[in-house]
């Protein structure tokens, strides 16, 4: 049955709380693999800071494995859904179906790849000799599980676009549960260390893959997968690698910021009273937070990519409008309610990862208090980024999508620790985040202007 109708007719503010809280759910619990291995390990006697340490390190990889989920996931998936407004669903099928093939293909070669070279690759992103042991078995298993992922993950996205944000919601939730009970069973009774972490991780994406799958090949689905027609034409693989690619763009810089922060870390928190050990385990339950609660934004973003897309497409130009504002007003509460949180129960937070260490409990309260200074105006500027990518203007998406990492941040990692320190590496995420937003700004009034004369322009053809 075709849902997708209710996008260019159904109250745009409805429209988008019922697409964004399924989604918003569906992040955090997403968000669950990496946080709850964080928690679980954490919290382990004999796993600790080091178990932490390690996990930090592997971060960065596990991003670049989500670039290729991204861009293939997400990048199908807008162009989809900008097919379905202009009413070709034929073609919206062979995007579908070429998408689905490239996160296949990326998951196999990235996890073949990875375990080739793991070793110069973990020492490469900040282990020494004390980390590597515990990244190491944690790494190589969910390099190994990277297509399930893709295929629970980046396909997700496809029910998710056919009016369908629940059950998109209810199979990251299976995958979830799943990861939840079994890094208990693995980590805590069975004292896997980090491998049995990434062994629940890899059994939950092979869930959520399983059960996306099947959906998208039963008669419910819009998009129907044929395993006997993936394929990969090199027309959509263009067009697909285009429309993700702000969102890739934005993950690649991502990891390689952390790759450059846990450097840093290394760097100057050997020479601070709290050690690189701490401060890289410190950080690393600091950038768990981050996802944890910028990840309802993304959520809103999922939901709004939806309705943006599709009436961009249909030429609904006062929709688009109006769901961005929605995006923008909905964004800016959660993270100013997360801004809040982080001022009023930092001690709470922190004691979820660890409450044992006291030298780690202390850094991270100070790293918390200078990473979330300017949060309340985080949301805004992601909104605004993922408005681009919606309707397919990629090269100033990319601009917005890198200008806080690749522009602002990574060079403020190497200029103002010089002179501060260890506060300095703290200090450069919201100086970073202030000049995104600045920059952000520019742009949105620009697009507004051209906007209203698309819209005018459209009205005049009637």
């Amino acid at each position: 049955m075709d849902k997708t109708k209710e996008l260019e007719s159904a109250s745009v503010c409805k429209l988008l709380i019922s697409y964004s809280i399924p989604a918003i759910v569906g992040m955090l619990i997403n968000a669950i693999y990496n946080i709850v291995d964080r928690m679980f390990i954490g919290n382990n006697p004999d796993l600790g800071a080091a178990g932490l340490a390690a996990l930090t390190i592997c971060f960065p990889i596990m991003v670049i494995m989500m670039a290729f989920s991204v861009l293939f996931g997400m990048g199908g998936s807008i162009l989809t859904s900008i097919k379905l407004g202009e009413k070709n669903n034929e073609e919206a099928q062979k995007v579908f179906l070429t998408s689905y093939t490239l996160m296949i293909v990326a998951g196999v070669v990235l996890g073949i790849l990875g375990n080739i070279f793991i070793e110069p690759l973990l020492y490469a992103f900040g282990a020494d000799n004390e980390t590597f042991p515990y990244a190491a078995p944690y790494m190589r298993l969910v390099l190994i599980g990277g297509a399930f992922q893709n295929m629970g993950l980046g396909a997700n996205n496809f029910i998710r676009i056919q009016g369908r944000p629940v059950r998109s919601m209810v199979t990251m939730a299976i995958g979830a549960v799943t990861n939840i009970i079994l890094d208990y069973v693995f980590v805590f009774t069975l004292n896997l260390g980090t491998f049995g972490a990434a062994l629940g991780t890899v059994i939950g994406q092979i869930g959520t893959s399983l059960f996306v799958a099947a959906f998208l090949m039963s008669k419910k689905s819009l998009l129907r997968l044929d395993f006997r027609k993936l394929n990969l034409k090199p027309r959509y693989v263009r067009l697909i690698t285009i429309y993700g690619f702000s969102a890739a763009i934005l993950q690649a810089a991502s990891a390689l910021m952390n790759v450059i922060l846990n450097k840093q870390l290394l760097k100057y928190g050997a020479a601070s009273e709290y050690g690189s050990t701490i401060a890289i385990s410190g950080l690393g339950i600091i950038n768990s937070l981050v996802t944890l609660f910028v990840l309802p934004v993304i959520g809103i973003n999922q939901g709004a990519q939806s309705i943006i897309s599709y009436n961009y497409g249909a030429k609904n130009y006062g929709r688009v409008r109006k769901t961005l504002l929605y995006a923008i007003i909905f964004a800016t509460i959660i993270v100013t309610l997360s801004y809040a949180a982080s001022r009023l129960f930092p001690d709470q937070i922190i004691g979820m990862y660890n409450k044992e260490d006291e030298n780690l409990i202390a850094f991270s309260k100070i790293a918390l208090k200078y990473w979330f200074m300017i949060m309340p105006i985080v949301g805004y500027q992601i909104v605004t980024s993922n408005y681009f990518q919606s309707i397919g203007r990629i090269k100033t998406a990319v601009v917005l999508s890198t200008s806080r990492q690749l522009l602002l941040l990574i060079p403020l990692l190497y200029i103002l620790p010089y002179f501060m320190g260890l506060k300095g590496i703290l200090l450069a995420t919201p100086t970073a985040d202030l000049g995104a937003v600045i920059l952000s700004t520019i742009f949105l009034i620009i697009e507004m202007k051209r906007l209203r004369n698309e819209e005018t322009a459209a009205a005049k053809a009637v």
